[in-house]
């Protein structure tokens, strides 16, 4: 049986987070060991000239948004994920999905490792919270309170 390939057009017709991530979630195991003895093929694959410039016009294309979601935008470290795995397996054989935009999407820290490892609690907590005039004032009760002139 062959399995449909993901890919960032499919993923950019779903309009919310939520379910983006969904689409995107691999379910992996956290520490469970990758690329073992071929570790060295994946940082030579991420320190090569090619990758860098793929990386940049991903992070262009996206506007450094979390998911290329407008007003997610991430400040700090942006991490660009690949959709369809990194296996050893892939970088042997150069894989064209290694490098190509439809495979790439900007991500914090946060949602990538729930992408990888199914931290759904702690990705979700982290979701920007509206704010409203006053509403961190104790002596207020959180009310929103008209601004004294």
């Amino acid at each position: 049986m062959t399995r449909r390939t993901r890919n960032y057009e499919e993923l950019m017709e779903l309009e919310t987070f939520e379910e983006r991530y969904e689409y995107l979630k691999l379910g992996g195991k956290f520490g469970y060991e990758t690329f073992g003895p071929y570790r060295y093929l994946n940082q030579m694959f991420y320190s090569s000239q090619e990758w860098g410039f793929v990386r940049d016009e991903v992070i262009i294309r996206d506007d450094g948004c979390d998911l290329s979601l407008p007003g997610r935008d991430i400040f700090g470290t942006i991490y660009v994920h690949h959709i369809e795995p990194v296996t050893p397996e892939r970088l042997l054989r150069r894989d064209k999905l290694l490098l190509d935009p439809s495979n790439l999407i900007c991500v914090t820290y946060n949602t990538h490792k729930a992408i990888h490892y199914g931290d759904k609690f702690m990705l979700f907590m982290a979701e920007p919270v509206e704010r409203f005039p006053n509403d961190t004032c104790p002596w207020k009760g959180g009310v929103i309170c008209p601004t004294k002139v």
